[in-house]
């Protein structure tokens, strides 16, 4: 990873804690997989520490978040398809899976897309029934 700084805007840090403020993430918890300390994540936020563009891009990836938004305030909070509002169920869901492995992910994903299929079948099974 490069170790280059970006030029980050002062209001880099403030722009961060709102992002981690919203998920419901201590510094640590927020730390945690971008391999840095919570105690470096709170030097960020308060302006005495500036992240590599490496790290700005972990953050971006690991948790979606609009570079425009850390870098401006402005836009998107988060990078989805839909923009979509975080709901508590969301946040819960994402928290739980945030740490495992692309295989473990996929495998939750295979279970979510087979469960809907399950649903679907049902869904017509009954409506079959009720005509």
């Amino acid at each position: 990873m490069s170790i280059q700084k970006i030029g980050l805007s002062d209001n880099f840090g403030v722009n961060l804690k709102t992002v981690r403020k919203f998920l419901k993430l201590t510094q640590g918890r927020f730390a945690e997989p971008l391999s840095i300390s919570g105690s470096y994540v709170s030097d960020i936020e308060r302006g005495k520490a500036e992240p590599s563009d490496a790290v700005v891009k972990e953050m971006v990836n690991e948790y979606r978040i609009s570079r425009l938004f850390l870098g401006s305030g402005l836009g998107e909070m988060f990078i989805t398809p839909e923009n979509f509002e975080f709901t508590d169920m969301d946040r819960r869901i994402y928290e739980q899976t945030r740490g495992l492995s692309e295989e473990e992910k996929r495998a939750v994903e295979k279970y979510i897309e087979d469960y809907k299929l399950l649903q679907e079948l049902k869904k017509e099974r009954a409506d079959k029934l009720a005509a």
